[in-house]
Formats: structure tokens, sequence, C-alpha cells
């Protein structure tokens, strides 16, 4: 049942879920703080503080202070989650995607698939805007809108809200949206629930004060879902997860160890000397100015200082120090001078260099890479290159390999929610009963191994004697996810090693069998001239995707082979 005016003007004054979506917003910063790039500080917001908050009670004040100074943007942190979502974007390259909107009409159909493209964007709008948004904006609302004004058709579209626009909202306890009250440009306000779309002007405290457009929608919910499909809690179905929620402690860390680890650097870079103080008597007889530690003070006791705020160094003793970069401490001299029984030799050199322990410059770093691959395993499944470091057993594969299937399927099923909420919901407002039902399905096989990963992988299959099933499926899956981008060379990929002969097999391999008499003369001259052969069938014909394309494949295939038949006989 819809919300009444009154109940409305309540709700924004009382609010209903302000604990829920402060926390919602507060959680979604600290994942914004990592996940999105900003070149300055001041672009970040109050993550910043929270996390340096965080680090201030870890250092002493001088610590803290160098370790600001190497705190610089875009974060390290943001390098390490672009991997992360790269890997996770593989949910929209999957190999067998299904589509499927049903209509009264082929001409409603035809209809949908013209304004899905160019009203809404899609496929596109999911892959990147809706990505985008999932990445930063995870506890953020798609909301289905109608324009204002009447049109000679709905023209329904949506948006994305972020949840701190969100004046209140009121959910069941799974996460359905029953209400939503959102802020909008020009000091609006809207409020949508199940039964209409209404639009307030607000008055000064930012509440909906007088009504300016109310639109039966007739849906029979409110058409307003959350990015994330999971909430962090049963318990709180406003606050949202993220893919990093549950390794936002890890990021801290990392960032954390990865700015230590640079401060560790610079004793590398820069080590600490000592020696002893200056032992100098300098003293300007007209000013009264003296030495004092290697820097001039007057002939009161105070200390002078340059145009940049610095000490000035003694005209005498000043410039024998460290020349260019480091720290030196001195050292007072040892006392030569005195009764016997005082007197404390010192063996140490003249100068010494303090250099950086091995132990701790090796210790940071290594932590510092852990903490890296901790992050991409529990956001991914897998780290970024687990089978290129070291050598892994059939199970350890397989277990990778589902590991990232089941972290991908999560991300699949979020998305496949979100599209199939908001297409079903655009169909409903634009062709109402015409509209019968739809079906999503992002695909069940991704592109998890990389092209050269795969080629390893054929070459140890062959070189085992594996079966030319097996070396088939192999080969046909280094074809699609070379080419998975490129469908018309897919398409081309295929027939080719349709009619190539011993496709498993060089033309060396086939040369040496011929040499045994296991493979025909005419094999051998197809094989070993079968690119030539190709080149030539195309010159005089069409190229071999759109030859007879009318035609059905296998008699497609037999016309190609027999000409190149004919070419190695003639």
């Amino acid at each position: 049942m819809g919300l009444q005016l009154n109940e409305i003007r309540q709700i924004s004054k009382k609010g209903l879920n302000k604990g829920a979506l402060s926390r919602a917003v507060r959680l979604q910063n600290r994942v914004k703080f990592h996940a999105e790039t900003h070149v300055a500080a001041n672009q970040v917001g109050g993550a910043t503080a929270d996390f340096l908050a965080f680090v201030k009670n870890l250092l002493p004040s001088d610590k803290y202070k160098m370790f600001t100074a190497l705190m610089r943007y875009p974060l390290i942190t943001n390098e390490v989650v672009s991997v992360c979502f790269d890997k996770l974007s593989r949910v929209f390259d999957g190999r067998n995607p299904v589509y499927s909107y049903n209509f009264e009409s082929a001409e409603l159909a035809a209809d949908w698939d013209y304004y899905r493209r160019v009203a809404i964007g899609e496929p596109s709008v999911w892959s990147k805007k809706a990505w985008e948004w999932y990445k930063t904006e995870y506890n953020a609302v798609a909301i289905v809108d109608m324009p204002n004004g009447i049109t000679e058709e709905p023209r329904p579209y949506f948006y994305f809200t972020p949840i701190s626009n969100v004046i209140d909202i009121a959910t069941t306890p799974d996460g359905v949206i029953k209400w939503i009250m959102t802020r909008q440009p020009r000091e609006l306000v809207s409020v949508i629930d199940d039964e209409y779309f209404r639009l307030f002007k607000s008055d000064k405290s930012g509440e909906p004060a007088e009504l300016v457009e109310e639109i039966p929608h007739g849906l029979g919910y409110c058409p307003a879902t959350f990015i994330s499909g999971a909430p962090i809690a049963l318990i709180d179905p406003i606050v949202r997860q993220s893919p990093l929620t549950k390794v936002l402690d890890t990021l801290d860390w990392y960032l954390f160890y990865s700015i230590s680890n640079r401060h560790l650097d610079l004793y590398g870079s820069y080590p600490i000397y000592s020696g002893y103080a200056p032992n100098c008597n300098y003293i300007n007889d007209t000013t009264g100015d003296y030495c004092d530690g290697g820097f001039l003070r007057d002939s009161g006791g105070h200390w002078h200082y340059d145009s940049a705020g610095q000490l000035v160094p003694c005209p005498k003793c000043g410039q024998k120090r460290i020349m260019g970069a480091g720290t030196f401490v001195d050292i007072p001299q040892p006392n030569e001078k005195g009764e016997e029984a005082d007197y404390v030799p010192d063996m140490r050199n003249p100068v010494q260099m303090l250099s950086v322990d091995r132990n701790s410059l090796d210790f940071s770093q290594s932590e510092v890479n852990r903490l890296r691959e901790s992050i991409i395993t529990a956001v991914c499944g897998a780290s970024e290159d687990v089978q290129g470091k070291e050598a892994l057993n059939e199970k350890q594969i397989a277990a990778n390999f589902e590991s990232q299937t089941t972290v991908l399927g999560r991300v699949k099923r979020d998305f496949e929610r979100l599209q199939l909420f908001v297409d079903s919901t655009i169909c409903r407002l634009r062709y109402g009963d015409d509209f019968i039902s739809a079906s999503i399905d992002y695909g069940t096989e991704f592109y998890l191994d990389n092209i050269e990963q795969l080629h390893a992988n054929y070459a140890t299959a062959k070189q085992a004697g594996a079966s030319t099933a097996e070396l088939d499926a192999l080969a046909d899956r280094i074809t699609e996810t070379q080419y998975r981008n490129n469908p018309t060379q897919l398409q081309r990929a295929k027939v080719l090693s349709d009619l190539e002969p011993f496709r498993h097999m060089t033309v060396a391999e086939v040369v040496e069998l011929f040499g045994k008499g296991a493979v025909s003369e005419l094999e051998m001259k197809i094989k070993t001239h079968f690119g030539e052969y190709i080149r030539r069938f195309e010159r005089e014909n069409l190229n071999v995707v759109d030859f007879e394309n009318t035609l059905p494949y296998y008699k497609k295939i037999e016309i190609i082979n027999n000409k190149l038949t004919e070419y190695a006989n003639n």
C-alpha cells in the first residue's frame, strides 16, 4: 500500500532508518577510500581521517609525521583493488550467456530490442557504468523512473542514486525496497513506493513540502533495488556488502605496511652517520658570534637563522659535515684530560655509518607481498599469478579454478538480479500486460586462464599423449579465449580448424609419418600447403566464413575440402 502524504512528511521529520543509512555510508566510504582513485587527500573524504587516526595510535609523533609525508595519492591500494575488479569483470565475458524476453507479439519484441540498445544503452551500460558504481558505490540504489510530463508512449529509464542521497528508506527483512525517499537536483525530493512516483519541493531543512507531481505506475511493487544483492548481515538489510568488505582490515594493513616500507627504504638510501662533535673555538671578535656545535650563536646566546629559517653554520667547522643526503649524529669527544681514574678511552671509529637492518627490510617487503596476495586471493578466489609462480598439481589447479568460479558466480548473480529487475520493470512500464517474462543468465563458463597458460596446458597434454578429443577441447578453448572479443575471427578460426588435416600435428610430424607410409601424399600436401591453399580459395571465391553460408555447415566444409583436394592434385 502506498504512502499517504501526511506519512511522507512525518517520516522525513522522524526518520525510520537514519542509523542504518549512516552505517551504510560510513562502511561504503571505507571501501571507496581504497577503491576510488584520487590525486589529492581533499577528494577522498572522511575515510582518510579514520585511517590516519588508526595509524596515529600505532606510531610515535615523529614517525607519524613522516608517515603522512610519505602517504601519496593515488594510494597504492587503488592498484591492487583495480587488479581484483579486473579479474571480477570476467563475468561479462561468459562463453554462453542467455538473454530471453517474452512478449505477446514479435513487433513488441523488436521494439524492446531497439529500445534497450538505443534508450537504455544495453548491454554496455552494465559492464561500464553499472560496474563503476558497483566498485565504489556498491550500496547505491537502482531506480526505474518515468520522465516528467506526458509523452506519446511510455519512455521509462533507470538511474543510480548514491546511498548518501537517500533521505530515508524502508525494506522487507530480506532487503526488498518497499519505498524510498531521495534528494534530487533543484531542491526537489523524490518519493517512490509501490503505487506512485512523487516529486516534492523541499523546504529549508530539505524535507518534502509541496507536491509537484504524482504519477501512478501500477507495478504493485517499488521500482527500486540495491546494486549489491547481499546485506552485510541479515539483521541489517540496508547495509550492503561489497566484494571488498571482508578485506577492509587487510587493505588498511597493506597500505600501512607499504608506506612504512618506503620509510624503511629511505634508511637504505640515506643512512645515519655518526662522528665526534666538532671541537671548535671560533669567535667573531667584532660581533661576538661564537660556534656552538657547528652553528652560530650571538653574544647573547641566541641562535642565528638564515632566510629559510635554518640554523646558520659556523664558517670554520660548519662545512666539515656530511655532504649530500643523510642524517648526522654528533657523539661527544672522548675525555682526554683529567685524572687517570676518570679517563675512559673511546675506541670507536671517528666517523661511522649505521646501515638499515637487512632482516627488517626483508620482513617488511615480504609482508607487503603477503598482504597483496592475501587480498587478491580473498576477493578473486586465486592469487594474481598462481600458476606462474609455482608448480601446482592437478588437485590444486582444480581447487583454484573452482574457487575463482565460486567468486565470479556471486558477482554474476548480483548483476543478473539487477539487470533482470531493471529490464522487467522497464518492460512492464512500457508494454504493460503485453510483456510476459524475462530471464537473464550471464553464462556458466568464464575465461579464467590467459592465452599463454592455455598454450602451456595444450603442449603438456599433447606431450602426455592425450586423446584427440581432449586436444580438441583444449584447442577450442584457446581459440575461444584468443578471439572472444572478435566473433568474426572466432568463426573463421573454427572453420579453419575443421578444414585443416591432422590438426594437432606439426608439418614436420606429418612428413615423418608420410615417410613411414602412415600418411598419403595428398594428405601431406594439403597439410604442408594449407595456408597457401586457403588464401587461393578465398581469392577465387569468398572468405571461408561467408562462403555458401546458406548451406548446412557439413556441406560447406565438404565443398571446400573438395577444392583443397583439387589444388593438391594439380
